[in-house]
């Protein structure tokens, strides 16, 4: 993390942090920002006497705050205070640890372990004792024959919930023994490059408002997050290191009155359904639950804006919102997953949803015969598929990267991927992570 230019023997954690939705890195799972975070801890833990340095993209936690709930709309912070800063997107979400290896991917039985140390360091800086999901045996029975006849697997996962309000004062008190200990963080700076000299990795290059700093050291660790997946596999790339995109959840997020989920949420508190309908067999699940939640806007990088769902401990709304999620693992030529199908996916599907927002570019379809306009700078999202699938003639078909009911044509947009009615209300999410060859050991699951 080194301290300064000429600590060559310490360690590094390039931290800006980010949320990942979904259980590959977002709600209930292992947040690539609290990587970065419990790496400090863990080194102070084990009474490592190096010099250690976090640099953090945002702003320290305790000066974090959205302005939408004093303008009420999004004002587009840069970077975005919601995703960026101390903890990531984990101090405003539901806040909740996943204390089960059966949640965030296959994992090992020695990753129950990892799980269960994490734990113990979320209680001794303040998390609430109490545990969801455990006993009610009757009940969890009940809800069980209930997602059998369905075709849906129940999961059974012991939930401590933190709470929004509650995650961001753990996270301060983290913040605050991190600096106590000597630990150096390096807010509203970002990492340019990783140096590299001879095959070894000497450290980073670093900006922030006065300027490049080269902050050289001895063990140097990338914990980016979402938001800099990007940055991450550029780095991959441009050092030859071998790393390949890890699966993709696209979903919706939806809203229902708390009376249409109470039984699951007095239970279980948060239900882990997965099932593989027709006709494709893709594992759909569900993920983040919220009873008495709130639907929240995210925006990262490019004009990305994602929903997430937040879940006070002492603030509750009517309703209870959850992601369902599709889990796809995509190759050539989806070999950018999050920069360029799911982007634009998000994209034309924010543009077409109903609701007020700023005026759109009309979406053009690279299959058709037309030519495209030239005041029309927003593509449909299948062009990447199209453009590596591209022939002599035109084709005058929809496009196929879309359901059905969401292809565009010629003539129309697409249908909405974002609705609204009376009782539900439903918002496209994405996530992703990038995975190089060597990963490591996963920690409780961090909403």
């Amino acid at each position: 993390m080194g301290q300064n230019e000429h600590a060559r023997d310490a360690p590094t954690v390039r931290a800006p942090c980010g949320e990942e939705q979904g259980e590959h890195g977002g709600h209930n799972h292992n947040h690539p920002h609290t990587a970065g975070i419990f790496t400090a801890l863990g080194l102070l833990g084990k009474g490592d006497t190096r010099s250690i340095t976090i640099v953090e993209k945002g702003l320290p936690v305790e000066k974090r705050s959205c302005p939408k709930a004093k303008v009420g709309h999004c004002i587009h912070c840069q970077p975005c205070r919601i995703t960026t800063g101390f903890s990531g997107a984990g101090a405003f979400s539901d806040g909740k640890l996943s204390l089960s290896r059966e949640v965030g991917g296959d994992l090992p039985q020695f990753a129950q372990d990892t799980i269960d140390r994490v734990d113990q360091m979320y209680l001794d800086f303040g998390a609430d004792p109490h545990v969801e999901g455990l006993g009610h045996a009757d009940e969890v029975a009940e809800i069980r024959r209930r997602a059998i006849s369905a075709g849906l697997k129940l999961v059974d996962c012991p939930i401590r919930h933190l709470g929004t309000e509650k995650a961001q004062e753990l996270y301060a008190r983290i913040e605050k023994h991190l600096l106590d200990a000597g630990v150096n963080i390096l807010f509203e700076t970002e990492c340019e490059e990783v140096v590299i000299e001879d095959g070894v990795c000497r450290g980073l290059v670093v900006r922030n408002r006065d300027g490049e700093t080269r902050v050289e050291a001895g063990e140097t660790i990338v914990a980016t997050g979402r938001r800099g997946a990007s940055w991450f596999d550029s780095m991959c790339e441009e050092h030859g290191i071998g790393h390949v995109a890890g699966p993709v959840d696209v979903g919706v997020r939806v809203e229902v009155r708390n009376e249409v989920m109470e039984r699951v949420n007095d239970v279980l508190y948060e239900s882990k359904l997965i099932g593989y309908p027709n006709p494709y067999k893709n594992k759909v699940r569900t993920f983040c639950q919220n009873p008495g939640g709130f639907v929240s806007q995210e925006n990262y990088d490019g004009g990305l804006a994602v929903v997430n769902g937040h879940s006070y401990k002492d603030r509750k709304s009517p309703n209870t919102n959850v992601a369902v999620l599709c889990t796809l693992n995509f190759k050539h030529p989806f070999n950018q997953p999050i920069t360029s199908w799911c982007s634009a996916l998000v994209t034309f599907s924010t543009a077409s949803a109903p609701g007020p927002r700023s005026s759109p570019s009309p979406t053009w379809c690279p299959r058709s015969p037309t030519p495209r306009p030239a005041t029309s700078p927003q593509p449909c999202p299948c062009a990447p598929w199209s453009r590596s699938l591209s022939s002599s003639r035109p084709s005058t078909r929809s496009c196929r990267a879309l359901p059905r009911t969401r292809r565009c044509s010629t003539r129309r947009r697409s249908s909405s991927t974002a609705t609204e009615s009376r009782w539900t209300r439903t918002s496209i999410l994405t996530s992703s992570t990038s995975t190089a060859w060597a990963t490591p050991p996963a920690g409780p699951a961090a909403s």
